[in-house]
Formats: C-alpha cells, sequence, structure tokens
C-alpha cells in the first residue's frame, strides 16, 4: 500500500470544519452528513472532496462508495455534466450488493437523471422506479420522494402528463408529511416544468416562483439557478420576452457560482439572444447572437441562432451576408 497523505486540511463551511487526514477515510459519516453544505456550497464542497482524491486505492470501500457519489453529486450540482457521468460509471465500478443501500439508491438516481438528459426515458423510468421501490423497501422517505420527483419530471418529458402530476401530487404529501421544505420546492419546480409543458404558462409561473422562494430561503445556488432558467424559459414561450430577459439575466448572474460552467453561460446567452430576436429586436439581438454563436453550446441551438441571425440580417436589407449565414 502506497504511503497515505498525512497532512490535515482545514476547510470551513459557514462556521463548520471539516478535517481531513489518514485517519477519517474509513469512516464515512462525514460523507453521509454533507448533503446540506453540498447544495449550500457546491464548490467549497467539491474542493473539500478533492484533497482526498489522491487517496482512493486507500480508502474503505463504503468510505470509498460514499466518497465517490458526493463528488459525482457536487458535479452535477456545478454543471460538470461530463465529469458527473464519468464519475456515475466509477462509482458503478466500485460498488457492490453490500454497498450501503442510500449509495445504490442515488446512485440509480444519478443514473436515472442521466438517461433522461440524453433522452432514453423508458430506461430512465426503469431504474428510476428500481430506486423509488428499494427506497421505499428500506423505509427511506426522503430518498423515495427524489425518486418519485424524478419520475414523474421523466413521465412529463414523454407528454404523459396526467400520470406524472399524479405521481407528483403523492409525493408533494409524503414531503409535506416530512416538513422537508426542499423536497416541497423539487416537486414545486417540476409542476412548473409540467405545466409549461402543457402551455399553461400562468400555473407554470407561479408554482416556479413558489420553488425559487423556498430555494432562496435555504441558499441554495444551483436550484436557484434551475428555478430561475424555469421562469426565464416560460416567459420565452409566453411570449413575455420583457420578462424573460430579466430572468435569462439574473440565470447568468447567479450561475458565478460555478467556475468554466461553459453549458450554462451558453443556455444565458442563446436565451436572451432568442427572446430578443423573437421580440423582434434585432438591433439588439445580432450582438447577443454573435456573443452567444462564440460561445461553446449545442449545434442544434447554434442552428436556431444562425437562423435568427440571416431573418435579422434580411430585417434589415443586408441579403447578401443573410445569404452567406
Amino acid at each position: 500500500m502506497r504511503l497515505v497523505f498525512l497532512s490535515i486540511l482545514f476547510i470551513f463551511f459557514s462556521g463548520y470544519c471539516f478535517v481531513a487526514n489518514a485517519a477519517n477515510i474509513t469512516d464515512s459519516t462525514v460523507l453521509e452528513n454533507m448533503e446540506e453544505e453540498l447544495n449550500k456550497q457546491p464548490l467549497k464542497t467539491y474542493q473539500f472532496l478533492m484533497t482526498q482524491a489522491e487517496q482512493l486505492d486507500d480508502m474503505s470501500a463504503d468510505y470509498k462508495s460514499w466518497w465517490l457519489l458526493r463528488k459525482a453529486q457536487a458535479e452535477n450540482l456545478l454543471y460538470f455534466f461530463n465529469r458527473f457521468e464519468q464519475t456515475v460509471q466509477q462509482t458503478l465500478a466500485a460498488v457492490s450488493q453490500q454497498s450501503p443501500p442510500k449509495v445504490l439508491i442515488n446512485l440509480d438516481i444519478f443514473r436515472g437523471m442521466i438517461l433522461q438528459r440524453k433522452g432514453r426515458y423508458r430506461l430512465s423510468e426503469s431504474i428510476l422506479k428500481k430506486a423509488k421501490q428499494a427506497a421505499l423497501k428500506n423505509k427511506f422517505t426522503y430518498l423515495a420522494v427524489l425518486a418519485k420527483q424524478e419520475l414523474a419530471f421523466t413521465k412529463s418529458l414523454t407528454q404523459v402528463y396526467q400520470t406524472s402530476l399524479t405521481e407528483l401530487q403523492q409525493a408533494y404529501l409524503e414531503a409535506f408529511a416530512l416538513h422537508d421544505n426542499f423536497l416541497l420546492a423539487k416537486i414545486n419546480e417540476v409542476y412548473g416544468a409540467i405545466y409549461g409543458y402543457m402551455d399553461d404558462y400562468g400555473k407554470s409561473i407561479e408554482y416556479y416562483q413558489k420553488a425559487l422562494a423556498s430555494y432562496q430561503q435555504l441558499g441554495y445556488p444551483n436550484h436557484q439557478a434551475e428555478a430561475i432558467f424555469g421562469l426565464a424559459s416560460t416567459y420565452r414561450y409566453w411570449k413575455k420576452y420583457g420578462l424573460a430577459i430579466e430572468y435569462y439575466q439574473r440565470y447568468k448572474e447567479i450561475i458565478n457560482f460555478s467556475p468554466n460552467n461553459t453549458d450554462a453561460k451558453f443556455y444565458a446567452a442563446y436565451g436572451i439572444a432568442m427572446s430578443e430576436a423573437e421580440q423582434g429586436n434585432c438591433r439588439q439581438a445580432l450582438p447577443s447572437i454573435e456573443y452567444a454563436i462564440k460561445l461553446e453550446g449545442l449545434i442544434d441551438y447554434k442552428a436556431e441562432l444562425y437562423k435568427r441571425k440571416s431573418q435579422c440580417l434580411l430585417a434589415f436589407g443586408k441579403l447578401d451576408e443573410a445569404e452567406n449565414r
């Protein structure tokens, strides 16, 4: 066994002190109780975790599984989605049926989220159902509610809205019984997304605002950002472009909690540019479109930006420039 890194590192989170040294890579208590700090300060918590990266081979099996899980969770909160997926795969390779049930259930929720983002909804539903059943079997109500709200969101992406709302209502009642404001906020956020998909924009805004208010009270930056982005997108689809731009600007500011967050920066710029173009404000939209195009982003979204740019150039009578786009 290689030499263990023995130095002691103190990292302070809102008055709370973690001590990272060789002695604690077998006791996973700190990691098990890290949920609040992850949500409040994902970057600092991630930095703390990474101080132990070189000790991975020396960790006990349970500590290693919790460490990898928390690393994945931090990466997801920081929008490091490629790293998140890689760490989830690494965790899958490290766990066994003897691993802590909470780790295995959380891992399945993460797997469901990854598949959901890739559009593999049927497989996502299957894994999230597995997570829900395991949580119920072990009487982990908190995790069961998390799985249920992700399951409801996944179903809504396939336009199975009534089933999604039924699943979500059950989750809401359970979260209410737990007096868990975070779970209630997560559920309100999913309600906001579902009603947006159903074109009931007024209700969508109402639920997103409820979620945002709770996240602000809790002090969770990632979740605030997600709710703000939901509001911006809903206002854009509702054709309330002034409000859409206002919330995209707020999103652009709040995502600064995560450095080198290229995905979120692109979506903020894309949202602003598209809202200005759809509003018919081409004079403002053209520089916004140029800025968004220069950022790293998805090809399909950039194609929409180029299309809007051509339309704006045509509106200014710049036919030659439009034809060259």
